[in-house]
């Protein structure tokens, strides 16, 4: 008789009828005393233990008569071996939470990976749905994850011989789907891995979510930008002209109505200054951004204003200034940067000099032409009639009336500035004995409007071989210019 604790073996009856006890196996063992269950397969009241697995007595080999575990239902490990530790066979439950188990009969209860719910069988559930598991070699392996995340721990498999091997103990276990963190990104629909945010863009929390833009007006450089703040403001007076993602200053832009340095990386860096007003072009932006031409190719431009008016160059700082106009503008750049500009002469009016400031237009006298509002063109004039000196002291003894007895050829000495008289001056001396240089000064505004006898004031200054002048003023009892 056995005790409880075993069960009797059958030999090989009838040519051995010998009894032998054995131990019972750990899986058929009531675990209220402990007692063999194998007889019944059912433990006594109260002990409500069930003996799990098929159980088969052995009849063909050395073992033949002892109880065998032949399988365990799903959710169960074969435990034991049919040649060694035969007491310690007995199917073993997996953990509903902790484990899952493909092969009850061929392997151990498998750690459930966090990428999975397990129900401590053969079925599972996705945590990330889009996930992609299948079962190699009895073991869940995951193969990619949706949008935003990546395979985690990274699937990085390991050769033996050239062969590709994949370590269960280590990566199966921890298997996942993991989010993409900051600075990272997968925007593919299969992901293993997450990438870095590329220049212009930035991601600043965790997520499945795709990098984002820089904002229009801002450029980023870096890779991996985790912040917003990685996102550099463009210099002031410049924009990327409503583009996000800028991911240089390159892609800054100075606004239409300024203009920028030569060059952005340069000593000064990238620096935008106010267009003057006479630079602007019809459409509203800046002739000055478009060397060397400084065309206007807006809208209203080519009949208009084709291009900016003047010579422009740069100073020190790299604004532009205005060094010249074309005849017939008055040079206006001694007044303030932004009021800087070529101004036409009206109808009417000329000027002698575009390149310096110090010049305006008045009026073209009306016995001259004036092309393209320039300079006037006079015709020749004689200068004829009788110079009273009387009352006067002259330097070489001359007194009385002075006779012009032979034509004078006058040119005119323009003046700067619009109160200034106009000056007619002769090619050749008076008399030639005396040195003396005849010098007519017409008013501004003439009074008479037919200059064919125009009484003037006249100028008589002595030239001397020294280039050295004085000058004294005489009458005129009656002078006579003809035209």
């Amino acid at each position: 008789m056995c005790n409880e604790q075993r069960y009797k073996i059958v030999p090989d009856f009838p040519l051995d009828t010998s009894q032998k006890c054995e131990k019972c196996p750990l899986g058929a063992q009531c675990r209220f005393d402990g007692s063999c269950a194998l007889l019944e397969f059912i433990c006594a009241p109260p002990d409500t233990t069930v003996v799990v697995g098929k159980w088969l007595r052995e009849e063909t080999n050395r073992e033949r008569g002892r109880y065998m575990l032949e399988s365990c239902p799903a959710g169960f490990s074969k435990r034991g071996s049919s040649k060694v530790m035969l007491d310690l066979m007995e199917c073993k439950e997996c953990n509903r939470v902790l484990h899952y188990i493909i092969e009850p009969n061929a392997q151990n209860c498998q750690r459930c990976p966090p990428g999975l719910v397990c129900n401590g069988n053969n079925i599972t559930s996705l945590v990330v749905a889009g996930s992609d598991w299948s079962v190699q070699t009895l073991i869940m392996r995951l193969h990619a994850c949706p949008t935003g995340y990546k395979v985690w721990p990274a699937r990085v498999p390991y050769r033996i011989q050239g062969v590709e091997m994949f370590d269960d103990q280590t990566h199966a276990p921890s298997q996942e789907c993991a989010v993409c963190t900051e600075g990272m990104e997968c925007i593919l629909e299969r992901c293993l891995n997450c990438t870095q945010c590329p220049a212009g863009k930035y991601k600043d929390t965790p997520g499945t979510a795709s990098c984002r833009k820089c904002a229009a007006g801002k450029f980023n450089t870096k890779i991996k930008s985790m912040s917003e703040s990685f996102c550099s403001l463009c210099p002031e007076g410049s924009d990327t002209r409503g583009i996000e993602g800028a991911i240089s200053i390159q892609d800054c832009e100075c606004v239409v109505n300024m203009y920028m340095t030569i060059d952005r990386t340069g000593d000064l860096g990238m620096r935008c200054f106010q267009c003057p007003a006479a630079a602007m072009c019809p459409d509203g932006s800046c002739g000055l951004s478009n060397f060397p031409a400084f065309e206007c190719i807006g809208i209203g431009s080519e009949n208009s204003m084709p291009n900016v008016v003047g010579t422009w160059i740069r100073d020190e700082s790299q604004k532009y200034g205005l060094l010249d106009c074309p005849i017939g503008h008055q040079l206006i750049n001694n007044t303030g940067y932004e009021l800087q500009e070529c101004s036409l002469c009206t109808e009417g009016k000329y000027i002698s000099s575009s390149s310096d400031p110090q010049y305006s237009c008045f009026n073209c006298p009306p016995s001259a032409r004036c092309p393209n509002k320039g300079n006037p063109i006079f015709p020749e004039a004689e200068v004829k009639g009788n110079l009273d000196l009387s009352g006067l002291v002259v330097p070489f003894g001359t007194s009385g009336m002075v006779q012009v007895d032979r034509p004078l050829v006058l040119v005119p000495l323009v003046p700067r500035r619009s109160e200034d008289p106009l000056l007619l001056v002769p090619l050749v001396p008076l008399r030639s004995e005396d040195l003396l240089l005849l010098v007519a000064l017409v008013p501004r505004t003439p009074t008479c409007p037919n200059l064919s006898h125009l009484p003037v004031p006249l100028v008589f200054s002595q030239f001397s071989f020294l280039n050295f002048f004085f000058g004294f003023l005489i009458t005129i009892s009656f002078f006579e210019i003809h035209f």
